[in-house]
This record gives C-alpha cells, structure tokens and sequence, in this order.
C-alpha cells in the first residue's frame, strides 16, 4: 500500500491552507511551476490540480505556500547555524512573540517555522538575521508533517504553542495567533506590496523584453561596478546570497534596459557562478540553483517592463553612471541670453553704500535661547552614530514649521513608513489636520530615478518651508552612485539636494551616519567622501548621546558645531557647542522635546553638569585605600577627555572632591577623593533639568511661549 504522504492534502484543505504543493519523495524540491515566487503570487491551484497530483503522488513529500495572511519565521538553531540567537535579540527590542504553533523535523526545541497572523500584501524582508528567515506568500514554502527530511531522514511534525508534538495536520490556519503590531511595523515599515510594480510578459513581448535588456559588448564601468558587488555577495557567508544576488540582478537588468553595455555576458557569467557557488547548499544541486536563478532573472525582467525608462547614452569605460535625467541643465542647449530669468553674478553694489548684507540667522528648531539651529535656503545636516535621534530632531523642526503654518516635506528613503513618521509628529504635537493636508505637509517615499526626479520637479512647484531628507547614504546608491566617492556624492547632491535649497529656498536638513572606525568618528565628517561636508552651506551639526533616547524614557543628545558657514550659529554659542536636546516620551501618547544652552560657569565656560556627575559617580565608588588618579578617571568616565578634567577641576574647586597627595617631589601623585556627591538635578548653576519642553509650551518664532497641546 503506497504511504499517504502527499495523499493526506485534504487535512489540510480542511485546515483553511489552501495552496498545498507536492514534493518529489523525501525532498524538499522542486515544487511544481507556476505555483510558487512573487511571480505567481495571485496563483493557487484548484481543486482538479489537486486531485491530479494526489492521484500520482500521493507517497511524495507535501509542503504547504503561505496564504496572504500567514507569515513564517523560520529558525534554524542546530549545527553553526544561530537563528535562535537571532530570534533572542529580536525580541529583546520588540518584544516576546506569542506562542504558537511550530514546524520541525529536529528535536532541539528551538529550530523551526512558527506562524502568525499578519496584515495582507505588505512587503516582508527574506531574512531577518544569522539563521532566521521568512516565509511568505512571495517568498519560499513549508515542508510539513508527514514529509521526510531528505538528510535526517525523519518525519517533520507540527508542535503546539504548549509544546506538544502532534501526529497530525497542525493547526487551523484560523486559530493562528496574530504578530504583535511592533513586529509588522519594524519588519515591513507598513509598505505595501503594489510599491514593485510588474508586468506579466508572456510571449513575443516577453522574448523582446529579455532582447533589450541583453545588451551585446563588453561591460561599461558601471556594469562592471555591479557585477564586482554580486562577486562580493556570492562570496560571503554573513548575508542572504538569495537576496542579494536577486537585487543585484535587478540593478543590473535595469542598467540594460536603459542602453548599457556588457548585460548578456554579465547575466551568464553570474549565473554560471551562482549554480557553481550556491548549488552545492540546495537540495537540489545544480540543477535547483539553476532554476533559482532563472525565477529571479524573470521576476526582475517583470519589474524594469513595468516602467518605462529612457535610453541612456553608455560611455564605456568612462561610463560613470551619471543621471543625466536628473540634471538641474542639460548644457548643450543653447540659452537665451536676452530673456534670461535667472542670475548668475553676484550683487556688489552694497560696497559702494559701505553697508555690507546682514548675515540671516537660523530660523528652525529654537532652542531655550530663542536662537535656531537650521537656515533657510540652506543645505544644514545632522549626523551621528545610530540611536543618536538624528530622524527625531528633524522631526521636531518640522513640527515647529506646521505650528507656524509652514510646508514642510519628508523625502523617506530610509523606509521608516509614513504611518510611523505621522504617529512621531502627532506625538510631537504637531497640528493633526496640517498633517493630514497634503497643501501644508507631505511624506515621499521612493523607490528609483525616476521618483527622485519627479520629487525634485514636484518641489520646485510646490515649494516647501523646509525639507527633511532622511538619509543621504541611501539618497546616493539610489541615484546609482558611490557614497565614497567625491564626484558621485556631488552629482547626487546637485541633483536633488541642491535644488530644494537653493531654488526653492526650503530649509533642507539632510540626515547621515557616522562612520564606524573611531578614526572616522572623530574626523567631523559624516560617512562617505568628504563632498557631503563641502556641500553645506548651511549648519553641518553632529550629535553624541549622552543617554540613548527609548520608549518610556528620557533621551538626551549633545550637538556640536562642525560646519557653521555663516558664522551666526557660532556668534551665539559657546564654542562648538549647539546645545543639548533632550526627548522626554515618559508620557503615554504625548512626547516632549527641548533644545537647551548648556549650563555656563561664572567665567563663561561651558559647565559639564553630566559629566560632573559621571565623576561624582565614580569615585563614590573607591574606598580610601585606594584612590584614582586623574589618568584613572578619564580614562574610566566616558566623554571627551578635555571635558572631563574640567569636570574634575570644577568638582573640586566647588569641594564636592578633594586632592590627596602621595609621596613627595617629582614622584608625588595627585589622587582624588569624595567630599560630597555631585547631582546635576540639585545643582543650582545647571540648566533646567525637567520643564521647558516644547511639545507643551510652543515656541513661536517670537520670544513668547504660544500653549498649544499636541495634534491640536
């Protein structure tokens, strides 16, 4: 009698899966054509099919396609693999994931698919971390009881949110508990789907597609940029090599739609490697790699057939990957000289009055002192290491402009979502219906040249107050370019940058990262080239956390001065110092923010209140057997070494620390001992510590407080 394997489908018809695929006997691949892939998403199976199958495979394996609203998280934990690692430190930050129910063919208690729940058509990431992977509609398939592993040979088995294992078809896909909120969000960013475009090709329009995109020749330079970027991904064992080379390959048809050379050798050449490279880890071998390949080679010839782009002019080797479509002039027109509408020479007539043109101060995010950090009709910039609240600080600027009534734009390359760029300016208080209007306040979201293009046009129109873009290290590789070079970093700039500066006179505060080296950190200069720097005209401030912003919590960040072009920022701080903001989200649905001087001594000097404190700390902690020198405490208190001996001379001159001195002459060492703790809250001298905030008393551009409460 043949093993009901695949024959028992109708269980789990009667489970709510609908799309349950046969399997060759004991394998994991290959399922049948046409019913798997972001290609096939709307395809399932009927009825006929299914029969059909089960007539003559009823001993193969069974796996079952997610439906819409089913995702898979799937954990491997055995051998070197640390998926559940992975899966930890997930949960450490967006929370504990329900139970429920798991699929496995181990018996480690941890690897598996566990499934949820979730929102339909939105644009879940492959993987999520060293050995953990999705599973959904557009994306890979479950092996299910009563399967057998190609390699352990056992049955797989469904185990239940109590950890009971079960000889049965698992669960309804109905009784499946839902994925927490913050998951769907941190995953996916709320985007939906229809954001990639497709067209179905079948036929001649299918041949012609592949036909243009195949470009003959030897690579250009740029072609050749990407296929050294797919080598590189097919190469590494820390990133999905799936995922990878499917961007790669979609990056490199799109190069051949639009007239680059070398795309027909290029695609071979990484196919040829992908089978050799990839091939060995598939069930299937070569012959499942293959296959693999020729499913994202397709998809990606649906995506660039969806839009309709342009050719570009290809250069060869000099071929740099210049966007011509997003030049501010095409030069090789002639221009009109007699009815000009623009001016390129500067006014000097004002040398003749002796009345040199007054400096414009800043005019967005006031701190405490009625002095702002941003200009208008300037390229300004904030950058930082991560959790730094560099997108949190922009944020408050543009809350401050829709107070005053102002337009304001987010461009969101960094995928944050729109949903959760409103929810932060409501909660910032931002006024709820300037917010809902797209005449005061609009989120952009882009995927490709062509959006960029169109944002930029769209801008010079409608010509915003002030203009957000978040962030540049993704603003320039979509362009095509290299954040390390000078020249493509310039391109980029002057493309979309500059424009929303300098012609439409937004206040434009672009946000970037610090590079990672500590070298680089301390070098003024956001990560990248150098052009970034050059660029700005404006203010170029970077922030340093001092206690990292969270839910439920107090943030607070310093800001510094590393570019003032115009001197009028510098002329009203002390030093390079801009000030401290500080995020106060302690209160349920309401977040308070400030920008606050930082506390001065009698002489001018800035008073390290925090780091006084951070001292204090310290040495409460040494008995008087044994005391710190000043080497010990700098070298232990974190901050600028420079800013925390002041902190100590301070601390002492104010007897909250006294000197002791050991041996005598040259070899006398000078060691610091308690007197009495130093708290910033109790310090008369400190800025105010609590209050002040703008979301409850909001500042106008005048020096009085206007109350306006949040999303009123």
């Amino acid at each position: 009698m043949t093993e009901q394997i695949y024959g028992r489908y109708k269980d789990y018809i009667n489970n709510g899966w609908q799309d349950v695929l046969p399997l060759p006997p004991k394998q994991k691949f290959p399922p049948p054509q046409g019913f798997t892939g972001a290609r096939f998403y709307d395809v399932s199976p009927t009825s006929d099919q299914l029969f059909a199958w089960a007539s003559y495979a009823a001993d193969w394996n069974i796996c079952l396609r997610m439906p819409p609203t089913i995702l898979g998280i799937d954990v491997d934990a055995y051998g070197d693999k640390r998926g559940f690692e992975s899966l930890e430190k997930l949960e450490s930050y967006l929370g504990k994931l329900p139970e429920t129910w798991r699929v496995s063919s181990r018996d480690d208690g941890k690897s598996g698919i566990r499934f949820y729940k979730v929102p339909e058509a939105l644009a879940w990431p492959n993987t999520l971390g060293p050995g953990i992977e999705t599973v959904h509609r557009g994306h890979r398939y479950a092996v299910v009881w009563p399967s057998i592993h190609p390699i352990t040979n056992t049955s797989y088995k469904w185990i239940s949110p109590s950890g009971e294992v079960c000889d049965n078809a698992g669960p309804r896909v109905a009784d499946l508990p839902y994925l927490p909120q913050k998951w769907i969000h941190e995953l996916t960013a709320n985007k939906d789907l229809s954001i990639t475009q497709r067209k179905r090709l079948e036929g001649d329009e299918k041949k012609e597609t592949e036909t243009r995109v195949r470009t003959v020749g030897t690579p250009c330079a740029l072609v050749n940029s990407k296929l050294h970027d797919i080598e590189q991904i097919l190469e590494s064992k820390n990133i999905s090599r799936h995922d990878g080379v499917r961007d790669g390959l979609l990056s490199l048809l799109r190069l051949g739609f639009i007239g680059h050379a070398g795309i027909n050798w290029s695609i071979d050449h990484i196919k040829n490697l992908f089978v050799d490279l990839v091939g060995p880890d598939r069930a299937g071998g070569s012959r499942e790699a293959e296959r693999e390949f020729m499913s994202m080679f397709y998809g990606g010839l649906e995506i660039v057939a969806a839009g309709e782009h342009e050719n570009e002019k290809c250069y060869g080797s000099e071929c740099d990957g210049k966007i011509r479509s997003l030049d501010l002039a095409d030069f090789s027109l002639p221009v009109d000289l007699q009815n000009a509408e623009f001016e390129i020479y500067a006014d000097l007539s004002w040398i003749l009055t002796g009345k040199r043109p007054e400096i414009e101060p800043p005019e967005f995010l006031l701190r405490n002192d009625n002095n702002a950090l941003f200009y208008k009709a300037r390229i300004n910039g904030i950058y930082g290491n991560p959790e730094t609240a560099k997108s949190w600080i922009a944020m408050c600027a543009v809350t401050e402009a829709l107070l005053q009534g102002q337009k304001a734009v987010y461009l969101d390359i960094d995928g944050n979502g729109s949903a959760e760029i409103a929810s932060r300016l409501l909660s910032l208080g931002a006024p709820s219906d300037l917010l809902a209007d797209r005449n005061y306040f609009r989120v952009a979201t882009t995927e490709d040249t062509e959006d960029l293009r169109y944002f930029v046009q769209d801008m010079l129109l409608w010509l915003p107050d002030i203009a957000v873009i978040d962030s540049l290290g993704e603003l320039i590789p979509m362009l095509g370019l290299k954040s390390v070079d000078n020249d493509d970093i310039t391109k980029a700039l002057r493309a979309v940058v500059k424009p929303l500066a300098h012609i439409a006179n937004a206040c434009v505060i672009t946000i970037d990262h610090l590079p990672k080296s500590q070298e680089g950190s301390q070098s003024g200069y956001a990560i990248g080239g150098t052009a970034k720097k050059r660029a700005v005209d404006g203010s170029y401030i970077s922030a340093e956390v001092i206690q990292a912003p969270a839910p439920g919590k107090i943030g607070k960040v310093n800001l510094y001065i590393e570019k003032d072009r115009n001197g009028a920022l510098r002329a009203v701080s002390p030093g390079k110092h801009a000030g401290t903001f500080t995020l106060d989200s302690t209160e349920a649905d309401v977040i308070k923010w400030k920008v606050e001087l930082p506390s001065l001594n009698d002489d001018g000097h800035i008073r390290p209140t925090v780091l006084m404190e951070r001292v204090s700390k310290f040495l409460e902690m040494w008995s008087d057997e044994k005391l710190p020198n000043k080497s010990d405490i700098t070298e232990s208190v974190s901050g600028k070494k420079g800013a925390v001996a002041l902190a100590i001379d301070i601390l002492l001159q104010e007897k909250y620390i006294e000197e002791i001195k050991d041996g005598e002459g040259k070899t006398r060492a000078r060691r610091f001992k308690i007197v009495r703790g130093y708290r910033q809250t109790l310090d008369p001298n400190a800025s105010e510590f609590n209050g002040g905030f703008v979301s409850s008393e909001v500042r106008s551009l005048g020096p009085s407080l206007v109350p306006l409460g949040p999303g009123t």
